[in-house]
């Protein structure tokens, strides 16, 4: 469809699915070893054709000087308020306090 998302982990049927830690190393992927913490958001929920789900937010800023990993790209509000971002993208960063960015 063409439409942008954001870095996220796989859908499971439940939290009791997801494997421990499995967001932490997904955030050092994206991100790397010196990015803060990420700080929950809170949750929303979003349905696509007949999932429904639950989505946690988490949010960090990245180091300056940081270059994402592909196919990741890093912007600004500039160019960020010409994406054409997914539904549940601008749900997320809503969320993260962002949607004011873009």
């Amino acid at each position: 469809a063409g439409l942008w998302g954001l870095p996220s982990t796989p859908w499971y049927a439940s939290a009791v699915h997801a494997p421990r830690g499995e967001f932490a190393a997904a955030w050092r992927d994206v991100l790397g070893d010196e990015a803060e913490a990420p700080e929950h958001r809170g949750s929303l929920r979003h349905a696509i054709t007949r999932y429904r789900l639950r989505v946690e937010v988490f949010a960090a800023r990245a180091r300056p000087g940081w270059r994402p990993p592909a196919p990741w790209v890093r912007c600004g509000p500039d160019r960020a308020a010409a994406i054409p971002w997914s539904s549940l993208a601008l749900k997320v960063l809503g969320r993260a306090g962002a949607a004011n960015e873009i």
